[in-house]
């Protein structure tokens, strides 16, 4: 266990060292070119609030039906990571470009969509529609979101990116996970491979 606390930090320092500029698109799981993959000479960058996918907000505030594959999640907890998603991202990029709150020409905007979003410990909407339910239990979490590239309502390009945690055994689920540290993870994973594209 100490080993992989140790391993942790110099792998975070290993991914911030990896590509930048266009062949930073290759680290997203899907990047989709509309018009370019060089965001190189962006120096201002408008982030819209993220906003939650379809499927998760049809998803918040429901009763699900005894067994079923889907986890109840509460509209205040889809709430509070997007927002936490928002402020990875305006840190991340503010070490790179200025934010600004207005788009137009020459001014890169990003919009992103949180498409999924599982908890790696029973969220307070579990544990009141599962009373039994033992908050110590840990699952793998999940989190994914898409990315829409554009300058002054043309889209660029277009991402796509999850977690990609493998399973229980993966490295990055600690048995002193948090309630949430698979979707933090991949926030601040997400952050920098973004602005690795603006890097030149």
């Amino acid at each position: 266990m100490r080993a992989l606390l140790l391993a942790l930090p110099l792998c975070l320092a290993a991914c911030a060292g990896g590509p930048t500029g266009p062949e930073a698109a290759k680290r997203f799981d899907r990047f989709e070119a509309v018009e370019t993959n060089d965001f190189r000479s962006y120096e201002q960058v408008q982030v819209i609030a993220p906003e939650a996918g379809e499927e998760l907000q049809a998803r918040a505030d429901r009763r699900l039906p005894t067994r079923s594959l889907e986890r109840e999640i509460a509209t205040r907890d889809i709430e509070y990571k997007l927002a936490d998603l928002r402020e990875e991202i305006e840190e991340a990029l503010a070490r790179e470009v200025e934010l600004v709150e207005e788009g137009g020409p020459g001014i890169l905007t990003v919009r992103t969509i949180l498409t999924q979003l599982e908890a790696n410990r029973p969220t307070q909407a579990e544990l009141a529609a599962q009373p039994g339910l033992d908050f110590n239990s840990i699952s793998e979490g999940r989190a994914s979101v898409r990315i829409e590239l554009s300058e002054d309502g043309r889209l660029l390009a277009v991402i796509e990116d999850a977690d990609n945690v493998t399973g229980l055994n993966d490295p990055r689920i600690l048995p002193g996970a948090g309630i949430w540290t698979t979707a933090d993870q991949h926030f601040d994973a997400v952050a920098r491979k973004l602005t690795a594209l603006l890097k030149g």
